[in-house]
């Protein structure tokens, strides 16, 4: 047997997913936001949904969108580097998979639906996570 320590890899995996999704999410909704919108980009909703600019105006003015991209980029930064530390340090997978599932509930805010979601499950999978116990030589491994 290797003496390679068990790590938490489809965690891992699934959890980075998670930040970059809601990282570039972040980003987006600041290009969005001070790109897109301030040159009317958009103006063809007018005729949709009773003037759609009409109701979105509030989630499209001032800094307010800057700070909801602002959140999607730190909580995406913060998602990664959560999975970086649960690869790094296995034995507190369970700490690593909290701080992954809240961070994945605060980049909700910048609207990345997926992102929540794979970080939901990411840091579920990393708070439930058991290193395989070893088998000794010549014992009976029941199935």
């Amino acid at each position: 047997m290797s003496n390679q320590i068990q790590r938490p890899r489809e965690a891992y995996i699934i959890s980075i997913l998670s930040g970059i999704v809601i990282l570039i999410g972040g980003v987006l909704w600041i290009a969005l936001a001070g790109v897109a919108w301030p040159q009317g980009w958009f103006d063809w909703f007018g005729g949709y949904m009773h003037g759609f600019e009409d109701h979105m105006f509030f989630w499209f003015s001032g800094s307010f969108d800057y700070a909801i991209g602002l959140v999607g980029l730190v909580s995406g930064v913060g998602i990664i580097l959560a999975s970086t530390m649960l690869i790094r340090r296995p034995s507190e997978h369970g700490a690593w998979g909290l701080v992954i599932i809240v961070l994945s509930i605060i980049g909700m805010m910048a609207g990345m639906v997926i992102g929540l979601l794979l970080g939901i499950i990411g840091g579920i999978l990393a708070i439930l996570w058991q290193p395989p116990t070893p088998v000794s030589a010549g014992a009976v491994q029941q199935a």
